[in-house]
């Protein structure tokens, strides 16, 4: 039985265990995503910014995301699975909660971002329908922005 819900205050703490312990991975391989290091101030201001969900399975969090609202568009953000339950179908479920919120609010178009070269998730996420736009340098960093069309 799972449910995902909104986060709040009680769950931060929760979150960031779920960051951290799913960009661990990420970082051993060579990739850094802000996410990975976030404070509990820094996390408690973005989810006055933002809406933060999070993904409980039997009572305890395994997962999380965000739907933030940027200037000209809405972005899927903070998509993150405790690494022990990834490849279950879990990030599936979470990024299509989120997806189904902005189309209930009227919103067409999803973006999301990520490293171009990660091993995974750009097709990972051309898997569930993401095509790519835009792609930019941060740092020496490649980031591709991906767009789905919601209709």
């Amino acid at each position: 039985m799972y449910e995902i819900r909104r986060a709040n205050k009680r769950d931060i703490f929760h979150i960031i265990a779920v960051l951290h312990a799913a960009h661990k991975q990420n970082k051993r391989r060579g990739f850094y995503f802000p996410a990975s290091t976030i404070s509990s101030q820094r996390l408690q201001y973005l989810m006055k910014q933002h809406r933060y969900f999070v993904l409980q399975a039997n009572k305890v969090i395994i997962g999380v995301v965000a739907i933030k609202k940027r200037k000209k568009f809405w972005e899927i953000g903070s998509l993150a699975v405790i690494p022990r339950y990834q490849k279950s179908g879990w990030g599936g479920k979470l990024l299509r909660f989120a997806e189904t919120r902005l189309k209930q609010q009227g919103i067409y178009s999803a973006f999301l971002t990520t490293q171009t070269l990660h091993p995974v998730l750009p097709r990972y996420y051309y898997s569930k329908g993401y095509r790519r736009v835009k792609q930019f340098t941060v740092k020496h960093t490649k980031w591709t922005i991906f767009r789905k069309s919601l209709h």
